[in-house]
């Protein structure tokens, strides 16, 4: 719907002028015109490095026989753009003239005594961020590079949420925020800071495990085809059934991030990409992850997927962090994850 602002423009400054024809209108469709903006003069439809890509996820079954392997099963559906083209996107964004590229430190000074007290207000005035940067320095040059060498701070957020009042309609968006932004700036509901990445799949799927694994009522299930799957496994008593319906949903976690954490990530993470600032500078950009925001039932997958994410990023670095046993991970206890989140002071 149109505001009342807007149809009283269209009228004055379209319909109302003296060179408005109205048989310039005969024929016309949205839909059509639509098309032809998106194609280019050869008639192929333009496609942007940012643009949206479908994937699907695979999801190992382990078997209880160690010599039958593991059994495989693909999810389709995983929406997502590229992480590293996302980076290049917003660093081209009018709004990147607003970015702090460099971290410091914000200090008050009383007017009476002069002492001075540290202000902790943003994510760039952080210990986290000023040991990055300086991790940052230490790292060795590129060969033949005199760049200088900045941190995109990431902040990722994700929230599942049901799509209509009624019904079992669900999604599970995966936003990206730049912590190099004020969060003054950032908060803002018209600010268009807010970078939409990602899709997880079947959110059905990963939020039903959170009525066997923290009591959360919910009645969502995994998708009848994997159902079917570990129905057809033998020897599997009720206890095991269901703690194979839990590492299928937090598997279908881990697999997403693997694909968002892709090689063009990584070499980014390790080596930086070049990308001419807002102030016309060349700059080497290093993306680095700090923050991610969720409620308690996200935080909770979230915290099992960090540990393989870790490995993926520490393996980037040179690190060998490979799975204990079999090909697979260990993951940490409910126990253990639930005293990290109270430990974290996340627990609301």
């Amino acid at each position: 719907m149109k505001s009342e602002a807007e149809v009283q423009r269209l009228v004055k400054d379209v319909l109302q002028e003296d060179n408005f024809d109205i048989k310039h209108l005969e024929g016309f469709s949205v839909r059509k015109s639509l098309r032809e903006f998106d194609r280019n003069e050869n008639g192929e439809k333009i496609t942007f490095p940012d643009n949206w890509i479908e994937a699907s996820v695979t999801v190992n079954i382990p078997t209880k026989p160690r010599e039958e392997g593991l059994k495989t099963y693909t999810i389709p559906g995983f929406h997502y753009r590229p992480l590293v083209e996302v980076i290049r996107a917003a660093f081209a964004d009018v709004q990147a003239g607003a970015f702090h590229l460099l971290p410091f430190k914000r200090l008050w000074k009383d007017p009476l005594d002069d002492h001075q007290e540290r202000i902790f207000d943003e994510l760039y005035t952080s210990d986290a961020w000023l040991d990055a940067q300086d991790n940052l320095q230490k790292l060795p040059k590129e060969p033949g590079c005199s760049l200088e060498r900045v941190i995109a701070g990431l902040m990722f957020f994700s929230d599942a949420t049901h799509l209509a009042n009624f019904g079992t309609a669900k999604a599970w968006p995966l936003y990206l925020y730049f912590g190099n932004l004020t969060k003054y700036a950032r908060s803002l509901p018209q600010s268009g800071a807010c970078h939409l990445v990602g899709f997880f799949p079947s959110v059905s799927s990963i939020v039903g495990c959170f009525s066997i694994a923290i009591d959360v009522n919910c009645t969502c299930q995994l998708p009848d085809g994997i159902k079917d799957t570990l129905s057809s496994l033998s020897r599997v008593s009720k206890t095991g059934m269901a703690s194979l319906h839990t590492h299928c949903r937090r598997e279908l976690f881990h697999s997403c991030w693997e694909i968002l954490l892709d090689e063009e990530f990584l070499h980014a993470y390790r080596h930086g990409i070049i990308l001419k600032c807002a102030d016309g500078v060349l700059r080497r950009i290093f993306p680095r992850i700090f923050t991610y925001s969720a409620d308690y039932p996200e935080k909770y997958v979230f915290l099992l997927a960090s540990v393989k994410t870790i490995r993926l990023l520490m393996n980037s670095q040179g690190f060998n962090c490979n799975y204990e046993g079999h090909g697979r991970m260990r993951m940490p206890s409910l126990s253990h994850t639930k005293k990290f989140v109270r430990f974290s002071g996340s627990s609301k």
